[in-house]
């Protein structure tokens, strides 16, 4: 076997695995989630709450304070300011684009790769289901 393939080879095992390792410190991170005297998570929520809350642990120190505050009102007036957090429901938003992402590429694998696009546009419109279901709770 050629040393330049081999090479290559290695280099590619060692990044899978370095990436392996990172995803699995990044899961493996959460804050504390008391949630004694929380009500339950919406359903999807709960289905990937696993997911949702290492990514809202990193994302809530991105999130301002105004963003936060508009967050919770939402919330409140949707009848969840017991349920989520306002990390944790931007954390679902973050979630519903993946899983969106991840079906249409799923769904268009038997043809072969899915065009960038879709796949993009899938994720925009994942990303934006939790606020309309939000807006819909509040009305």
């Amino acid at each position: 076997m050629n040393a330049w393939l081999v090479a290559v080879l290695v280099a590619g095992g060692a990044s899978v695995s370095a990436l392996l390792l990172w995803l699995s410190r990044v899961l493996s991170e959460r804050g504390p989630d008391d949630r004694r005297f929380k009500d339950r998570p919406p359903p999807f929520w709960r289905l990937t709450w696993w997911l949702v809350l290492p990514i809202a642990f990193h994302l809530g120190p991105w999130l301002s304070v105004r963003a936060r505050h508009a967050q919770l009102e939402r919330l409140r007036r949707a009848g969840l300011a017991f349920a989520l957090s306002p990390e944790q429901f931007a954390a679902g938003k973050c979630v519903a684009s993946l899983v969106a992402a991840g079906l249409v590429a799923l769904a268009w694998s038997p043809r072969g790769v899915a065009p960038l696009w879709l796949v993009v546009a899938a994720a925009l419109l994942g990303f934006a289901l939790p606020d309309s279901w939000q807006r819909d709770r509040i009305e």
